[in-house]
């Protein structure tokens, strides 16, 4: 009779366990707000160019802004420190094998997060994580005994938050989904546990292997919140990483974009020699960005006018609010109330434009 009690018991912790993390939240197709579906303005404040030959850009990437309002890029062989108003003021990479040098010879190899003022920089071809101030001075380096992994995301009481994505061009050819794992490294580098994992949709074969569903995901230090979609359709997962658990997912109801092929893309090289199908319809959602304490989703919803459309959520999953953003690139990173834009010119030359949002 106990025996029954204890396995009922435990299965209902379990039942409990699942419920709760599977925990979601249906919004309806329209916002609370009122005045959604607006057009934001927005005011060109600087654009940069690499004209001056003190920098250049071939594929600019990870932007972030300090409390002075400085803000930070990675391209390659470099990591480029601009003042608050557009001003070239350093390179911070110094390539080398010693302390502070940074090793990784491809600029996707580097990832980096803020904490207050200092950049903690991941060289994966070194494993090992730069602590250096906003000069580029070095305070600490982190030996990892954990070999390549792909991208550092922020950092809990318990560890260095890192995401690995396992590899897909193993067995026969077609749709396979690929686990995204959320790993915590130890402060000191010796030891790392798998937190959790988010399965990404890819089409693969032994030569090749093609994203099929999008992989978006924002950390938060102080909150210690992960946000994450990693679905073709619409969906969001919010975790507490402190924790090391789901709290909740949350989407809305949502008319799916139809795909529009490009122009010639069965006739190129790669989609003539491996065959893979054409989609129906675009990844709902394209982007996520924090602004103040909301959440903003970047969708595939693009109006000819209008531009594309933003929508808004809190950290509870409510759908708040939504608007529209002309554009003529993508969206770096949203910090107070400024966008940060990487876009082309006529000639198809990089560029990096702030914008103050003016509602």
């Amino acid at each position: 009779m106990m025996r029954k009690i204890t396995l009922l018991l435990l299965s209902l912790l379990i039942f409990s366990s699942v419920i709760f993390v599977q925990t979601i939240i249906e919004n309806p197709e329209k916002s609370l707000s009122k005045n959604a579906g607006r057009v934001l303005r927005l005011q060109e404040v600087f654009r940069i160019t690499d004209e001056s030959d003190d920098f250049y850009f071939k594929a600019p990437h990870s932007l972030n802004v300090d409390s002075a309002g400085n803000f930070f890029v990675i391209d390659e062989n470099q990591i480029l420190k601009f003042s608050a108003d557009g001003k070239f003021l350093k390179n911070l990479l110094k390539k080398g094998r010693g302390p502070g040098e940074i090793s990784t010879r491809y600029h996707r190899g580097l990832s980096y997060f803020f904490l207050k003022n200092d950049i903690f920089l991941y060289d994966q071809d070194g494993s090992k994580i730069i602590h250096m101030n906003g000069d580029g001075n070095l305070i600490e380096e982190i030996k990892l005994k954990v070999m390549r992994l792909s991208g550092l995301y922020g950092l809990t009481d318990k560890g260095f938050i890192f995401m690995v994505e396992a590899p897909a061009n193993i067995g026969p050819t077609g749709f396979k989904d690929v686990d995204m794992s959320v790993i915590s490294v130890s402060k000191d580098g010796s030891s790392s546990r798998k937190v959790m994992a988010f399965p990404k949709k890819v089409y693969s074969s032994r030569n090749f292997g093609m994203d099929w569903a999008g992989f978006y995901a924002l950390f938060n230090s102080e909150s210690q919140q992960l946000f994450v979609s990693h679905t073709c359709e619409y969906q969001i997962v919010l975790a507490d990483m402190g924790k090391g658990q789901v709290i909740k997912r949350f989407n809305r109801k949502y008319r799916r974009i139809k795909y529009v092929k490009p122009e010639g893309l069965e006739k190129s090289p790669f989609y003539r020699e491996y065959k893979p199908p054409i989609r129906k319809y675009e990844n709902d959602i394209l982007g996520l960005f924090f602004y103040e304490d909301y959440l903003w989703v970047k969708t595939s919803i693009k109006h000819k006018d209008k531009g594309i459309l933003i929508d808004v959520f809190n950290d509870e999953g409510q759908y708040l609010d939504n608007f529209f953003l002309r554009l003529n690139g993508n969206i770096m990173i949203v910090h107070d109330d400024f966008l940060f834009v990487r876009e082309k010119d006529e000639d198809e030359n990089l560029q990096l434009v702030k914008y103050k949002i003016i509602e």
